[in-house]
């Protein structure tokens, strides 16, 4: 893509200038690597885009979408990642045809990987499953030949005070930590539906409170939900089996292979 501002850079290896060697080189346009280029390159997709009638989305600008009569097609970018879909694989087909006319770029096919997430299609649905992160996850830890149980801790267990253990790795327990994410619902919803509650929140400018606003038309409800239906407890805390299995179940959660 093009830049809007006066950009040089040492002479790379290869194109030295033996008359000129303390010259640099003024770029014309981005280079991979720049920290200018992924807006440039977003900006020149962007026009292209919606040059061919497609819809820039209003809350996600990274969100693309394109209507003929009954059929619709929409684009997702990340970065110089681009996932499209559609219900007709015609528009499928010529999305491809007009990007690769436009653009020097490869199509990987069925979408299989994005973003950690492994993708498995079919005509039963559409799968989402991180198998290689936790694999990797495990053998970082060292936990790679440890058994698996039907659920991670039993609510029994008290956690206490081992004096006779040794000392933990501290920088690696806080990696294990990390890597889960942990989710309260109680504070977002009382940000969405009170108006008051924002006093230690008005850095968050009013545009984007997207959900807030909507709640306050009417166009959805925030409910909170109860500990025992809270999905997200199977990923937070020690349950009971026939709890852990229930959990599992509501989430659609099957088995993905051995």
């Amino acid at each position: 893509g093009t830049i809007s501002e006066e950009v040089y850079v040492n002479q790379p290896p290869g194109f030295e200038n033996d008359l000129l060697p303390s010259h640099v080189f003024k770029l014309n346009k981005a280079l991979y690597g720049l920290k200018q280029a992924p807006r440039a390159w977003y900006d020149k997709l962007s026009s292209f885009l919606t040059g061919n009638n497609f819809i820039k989305g209003k809350i996600d600008n990274t969100l693309f979408r394109k209507e003929l009569k009954d059929d619709f097609i929409i684009v997702q970018i990340y970065v110089d990642d681009i996932i499209f879909g559609a219900a007709n694989d015609n528009l499928c087909q010529e999305f491809s045809k007009l990007m690769q006319d436009e653009f020097d770029m490869s199509m990987m096919g069925e979408l299989k990987f994005i973003l950690g997430l492994q993708i498995v299609q079919s005509d039963e649905g559409i799968k989402i499953h991180k198998t290689k992160y936790t694999k990797e996850i495990l053998k970082k830890y060292k936990m790679d030949d440890a058994k698996a149980m039907k659920t991670p801790m039993h609510p029994s267990i008290t956690l206490g005070l081992d004096k006779d253990s040794p000392d933990i790795d501290s920088t690696m327990y806080q990696g294990m930590v990390g890597s889960l994410i942990l989710c309260d619902n109680t504070n977002t919803i009382s940000i969405s539906k009170n108006l008051v509650l924002h006093s230690r929140n008005k850095h968050i400018e009013i545009k984007h409170h997207f959900i807030r606003d909507h709640v306050q038309k009417g166009t959805f409800d925030l409910v909170y939900v109860k500990t025992k239906e809270q999905l997200a407890n199977i990923f937070t805390k020690p349950l009971q089996k026939d709890r852990y299995i229930w959990l599992r179940d509501r989430l659609g959660m099957e088995l993905i292979g051995e």
